[in-house]
């Protein structure tokens, strides 16, 4: 697919060669800035607008503003809830408006667009910073704008006012050349399972360094593993320093894979115990209980009327993908493989996103009799026939995807 790139500074000239962007100061400046557009040939106005960890669709759904816990009210909840978002970066409806972010805020620095009509896909990649600056992205219609360093008229604050404030450049002498890389990939794609999938074949294209196979120093690890085993050890579990039980989210269930890994015997028999513990807490449904504190178990619905039962959807996710990652590491008992079976059978009844629904219908149901019309978006439309015809216990779950992410809803079908 054809595209095309300009570049341009108040401060200097700009060239590109091999993929890589050049910017030479034309005089001393304190606050440097250059852009790198990227503008396709030809626009759909119902292209699929992504960034990773930032943008679904271009977060094309209704926006609330909410105070913190950012969770749905008792009048929002119900068979057909309508999924919502607080006000994040997002374009309108029509597909008006910009999405202003920085490389840090995305799981790697990368923008792309699925054209649905033409069947055609493109992702930009590029590096994190540019002088120690994350550098800036702007998603709009008709094209993706990088700034060096990042130059947003609205910065993003979580469960707050956004700061509108000016930023920073990047200080420059005269004649100083700077250069940053960029990857640019067009295929063709039939789909928004084949856009992701090429999305995590390229994802570390501009990676150089190996994976450190052991994050720590040997100092650091002794620290931290000290530190759990006095201060986030319940008694029961490990969990934060409040000793209230979370499944994943601040740690519950996740922090266990290094301990197993690479931990003293008291730290592995205590990791053991938590998972033991989470394994336990689990709803006739599958999914894991959220909270438990002082032994009674509690909501995500942060004890607000007409919310008794509400499940932050992301926990069971957390705490099924890391029973896995604890599985790579530790011999799982059997009761551990049954618990991972019975998450992964609710998933399939219900949703995997970073969204609270209302379960108080679902907790006292098997996952295979749930027949009932849940709102569910982490399934692309073309695969909804596939799903209806094989059994939860022969699937391991993908990463889901946000709700806003191109999916339609589902009924759960026993299966």
């Amino acid at each position: 697919m054809e595209y095309r790139l300009h570049t341009a500074s108040l401060h200097g000239s700009c060239r590109i060669e091999n993929e890589t962007l050049y910017f030479r100061a034309a005089a001393a400046v304190e606050n440097a800035f250059f852009t790198l557009t990227l503008e396709p040939g030809a626009w759909e106005e119902d292209c699929y607008i992504f960034s990773p960890a930032c943008a679904y669709n271009g977060n094309r759904i209704r926006r609330v503003v909410r105070s913190y816990p950012p969770i749905y009210t008792a009048a929002d909840v119900g068979e057909n809830f309508e999924p919502l978002m607080t006000n994040v970066p997002a374009l309108e409806p029509d597909g008006s408006g910009q999405i202003q972010v920085t490389a840090g805020d995305m799981a790697t620095p990368c923008a792309g667009i699925f054209f649905r009509h033409a069947k055609k896909a493109l992702l930009l990649f590029f590096e994190q910073e540019i002088k120690g600056r994350n550098i800036g992205c702007t998603l709009e219609k008709g094209r993706i704008t990088l700034s060096y360093p990042s130059d947003r008229s609205d910065s993003y604050r979580f469960c707050t006012q956004h700061d509108t404030a000016p930023e920073a450049g990047i200080p420059m002498a005269a004649g100083e050349e700077i250069f940053s890389r960029f990857k640019i990939f067009t295929f063709d794609c039939d789909g928004i399972p084949a856009f992701f999938r090429e999305y995590f074949r390229l994802r570390k294209c501009l990676m150089s360094s190996p994976r450190a196979v052991f994050g720590y120093t040997e100092e650091l690890w002794q620290l931290m593993e000290q530190h759990f085993n006095e201060w986030n050890w319940s008694g029961e579990y490990y969990a934060e320093m409040s000793k209230v039980w979370q499944c994943g989210w601040v740690g519950g269930g996740m922090s266990t894979v290094p301990l197993l890994e690479r931990g003293s015997e008291l730290s592995r028999l205590r990791a053991e115990a938590t998972l033991d513990f989470m394994t336990a807490h689990q709803t006739d449904a599958g999914f894991f209980h959220s909270v438990v504190r002082e032994g009674r178990v509690c909501s995500d619905g942060f004890e607000k009327a007409g919310l008794p039962n509400l499940h932050l959807i992301r926990k069971s996710a957390d705490g099924l993908y890391f029973l896995f990652k604890n599985f790579a590491v530790f011999p799982p008992k059997p009761t551990w493989e049954q618990s991972a079976r019975r998450c992964a059978d609710a998933s399939l009844c219900g949703c995997l996103s970073n969204t609270a629904i209302s379960v108080s219908s679902l907790i006292t149901k098997p996952a295979g009799s749930l027949c009932r019309a849940v709102q569910a978006a982490p399934w692309p439309s073309a695969d909804l026939s596939k799903l209806r015809n094989i059994s939860a216990r022969s699937v391991i779950l993908p990463l889901p995807l946000p709700p806003w992410s191109g999916t339609t809803a589902i009924s759960a079908q026993a299966v």
